[in-house]
């Protein structure tokens, strides 16, 4: 008499069910042809990482025993049919993988790979699971022939089989099915790159440039959100406004409310609505309305600055330009013609005052500068002459020179090192003598 195994420990009070505790990772994987030779890799799980790898992994609650899993490919139709694509590695055959577990109640597939057929290689492909029984929802095999299948996206569907009472491997639990892996060929994985601003008014209809990795102009959509919140909305695009596949032009929607008094911030992300793939969130920000759009009280504030300061300008300048001329005659010899005895008070520029001598009727008080005086330009025929006229302390013959002519003398010596003589010797301030030249 032949010797039964054990019954699986199946708790009576609760049926045993399959759960996907890890998913596969939707993108990033790449399908293989068969005559690429080469191995089609490792489906990585979701929650992988750089430093820490990870698969699909399934758990079966309220079981502890043995049972056997068949994992195979399926289409991302309602139902799923079975797909041609085949799953190749470790313990695969046929196009699907059989696993048999002992006591372990969680399952990880390390080694499963896709192998992707050619659309005239479907109805063989096709015909083999049929032969080994392989059709986890019962939709059969009609869609061998119309070839209306999406060849770049598959989904993992995972069959589990636990014990009956002769130990046989008959009792099947739920199916469950995976969400789409997408061949990295076809979509690439959402990403933004940059945008051109970040924030934008609460009525919205502000234009926004955002470049992106490759899309596909009608299978795209710019979604805003709060996560707080049930709220969200699309940017508002045409196909035409997405460029090469790699930049949007959108324009903001509005937030739910428009009269907001602060800054709110919001989020924004690429959705693909073919399989609902989206990109990473970044922030954006409303801002209340402006109530000044046209900064028009700016530009009035700014004119009637610039008229002030435009006036302080000019007043200063003449101010320097009598100051350099009062200066220049203040030396210790005088050329004028006058032998009378008389005294100058010289102040500030803007006060300028001739004191009288004691006699006036003697005297005649000259007019400063004086205008009646001989010609005093043949004298200086180079800017040379001029600096040593300074030197000499005789920078009073200056103040006789009409202005084109000192200018012209300015501009000479601007163009060697003898500014910082004169104004040595004389206590004039460099910028005097430029605002004089000007």
């Amino acid at each position: 008499m032949p010797v039964q195994k054990p019954a699986a420990n199946i708790i009576p009070d609760d049926k045993p069910y399959v759960i996907i505790v890890d998913q596969p990772k939707t993108h990033g994987f790449r399908f293989r042809y068969q005559c690429e030779g080469r191995s089609a890799g490792s489906i990585p799980g979701e929650k992988s990482t750089n430093e820490k790898k990870s698969y699909p992994t399934i758990k079966i609650c309220n079981y502890k025993g043995p049972a056997v899993v068949i994992v195979s490919c399926v289409t991302k139709d309602d139902p799923p049919k079975p797909h041609p694509h085949s799953l190749v590695g470790k313990d695969c055959k046929k196009g699907v993988c059989t696993v048999k577990c002992s006591v372990s109640d969680t399952i990880s597939f390390q080694n499963l790979g896709i192998q992707c057929v050619k659309k005239k290689e479907v109805a063989e492909a096709l015909k083999t699971r049929q032969e080994i029984n392989v059709d986890p929802f019962k939709t059969g095999f009609d869609h061998a022939h119309n070839l209306n299948i999406d060849f770049s996206v598959i989904r993992l569907c995972f069959q589990t089989f636990i014990q009956d009472s002769q130990g046989q491997y008959r009792i099947p639990l739920n199916a469950v099915v995976s969400q789409p892996i997408i061949d990295k060929k076809t979509q690439n994985e959402l990403s933004i790159v940059r945008m051109d601003k970040c924030s934008g008014r609460a009525c919205g209809r502000d234009e926004v440039f955002l470049l992106c990795e490759k899309v596909a102009k009608d299978n795209i959509r710019v979604r805003f959100f709060e996560e707080d919140s049930p709220w969200e909305a699309l940017g508002e695009f045409n196909p035409s406004d997405v460029h090469h596949q790699y930049a949007i032009v959108f324009k903001t929607p509005p937030y739910r409310n428009i009269r907001i008094t602060k800054d709110v911030t919001v989020l924004l992300q690429l959705v693909r609505p073919s399989d609902f793939a989206s990109s990473n969130p970044i922030k954006f920000t409303y801002q209340p309305e402006d109530p000044d759009p046209d900064r028009i009280e700016e530009k009035r504030k700014r004119k009637v600055h610039t008229a002030c300061a435009s006036d302080a300008q000019t007043i200063s300048k003449n101010d320097l330009k009598n100051r350099l001329r009062l200066r220049a005659i203040r030396g210790g010899k005088s050329v004028m013609p006058h032998t009378s005895n008389y005294d100058m008070k010289l102040e500030e520029p803007s006060n300028l005052n001739c004191v009288m001598p004691s006699n006036p009727i003697q005297h005649e008080v000259p007019t400063f500068p004086p205008t009646d005086l001989f010609s005093v330009e043949p004298t200086y025929e180079s800017s040379s002459s001029i600096l040593k006229a300074l030197e000499l302390s005789q920078a009073e013959d200056i103040g006789f020179l009409s202005e084109d002519t000192f200018s012209k003398y300015l501009s000479d010596l601007s163009s060697t090192n003898t500014f910082a003589n004169i104004t040595d010797t004389h206590d004039l301030a460099l910028e005097s003598l430029h605002f004089y030249q000007e």
